[in-house]
C-alpha cells in the first residue's frame, strides 16, 4: 500500500491464521484458537458448589455482622462478604483476589 505523506510504501499484514503444510493440511495459529474460545461464552449451568461448611457457619454464627453489613453497605455486602470468605478460606491476599 502505497502512503503519499512518506511517498513509500507500507507492509500491510493481517492477523495469521495459520500455516498449510502436506501431511496435516491446514493448521490454525495458537493465537486464532484462544481467540476463538474467547468469543464463546462460558457455560456457567453445570458448574456445581461443592463447599457448605464455612458458609453456613458464616450464616450461624455471624448474623449480626452480617446485618450491620447489609444495613451499611446495602449495595455491595455480598461482595464485601465473598472477599472475606476468599481471605479466610483461600488465604488470599486482596490484591491477588479476584475481582467480583
Amino acid at each position: 500500500m502505497y502512503d503519499p505523506l512518506t511517498k513509500k510504501s507500507k507492509k500491510v499484514t493481517g492477523k495469521i491464521l495459520g500455516s498449510i503444510t502436506e501431511a496435516n493440511g491446514f493448521l490454525e495459529s495458537a493465537m486464532r484458537v484462544l481467540s476463538k474460545k474467547a468469543e464463546n461464552p462460558i457455560d456457567f449451568s453445570s458448574i456445581a458448589v461443592k463447599e457448605q461448611g464455612f458458609s453456613s457457619f458464616i450464616n450461624l454464627h455471624f448474623t449480626d455482622q452480617l446485618n450491620k453489613l447489609k444495613f451499611f453497605f446495602a449495595d455491595d455486602w455480598q461482595q464485601i462478604v465473598a472477599i472475606a470468605y476468599c481471605r479466610m478460606v483461600f488465604h488470599y491476599r486482596l490484591r491477588t483476589c479476584p475481582s467480583i
